[in-house]
């Protein structure tokens, strides 16, 4: 019977990283509220409301629908690359240059630990990309709003039998 090892989440370890890493830039780029979502909220309204006036901004760090692929890399089955995918939903009620500037803070994060994008326990995957960002302002609401990808990546690891 072998010993029990807890499954990488990778939400958990992008939120662990976002609180860690962050840096206000003397105060220029106030810390958000990070919090794990499962799914997007119906009325991103809601984000909004839970904002308090010292953070103005919010991140919702969620896997995405597509999730985990793995690829087995040849017939023989014994090793397998995996992918993952992060959203990291970005709002706040200050401006666009906030939103604009939140992206360069977790881009800035993302490239920074490229390479031990991992847990606590030293678990996690070997590379994670920042893959892109799109803004969807909502101007005429006075919020904010965009979304980041991470891939999350392992190559050539062993086949769990």
């Amino acid at each position: 019977m072998s010993t029990y090892v807890p499954e990488i989440v990778p939400s958990h370890i992008m939120v662990d990283l976002l609180k860690s890493e962050w840096d206000s830039r003397e105060g220029n780029i106030p810390m958000p509220h990070i919090f794990e979502a499962n799914m997007m909220p119906e009325n991103p309204m809601e984000v909004s409301l839970s904002i308090s006036p010292a953070q103005d901004s919010a991140l919702i760090v969620r896997p995405e629908p597509s999730g985990e692929k793995e690829t087995l890399r040849d017939l023989g089955a014994q090793l397998k690359d995996v992918t993952f995918w992060i959203s990291i939903d970005m709002y706040t009620m200050k401006s666009r240059q906030r939103l604009y500037d939140m992206k360069a803070e977790i881009r800035r994060i993302i490239h920074a630990n490229m390479h031990s994008f991992q847990n606590e326990s030293g678990q996690g995957y070997q590379v994670a990309w920042y893959r892109g960002f799109q803004d969807f302002a909502q101007n005429t609401k006075n919020i904010w709003y965009g979304i980041i990808r991470v891939e999350c990546v392992n190559n050539k690891i062993a086949i769990d039998v």
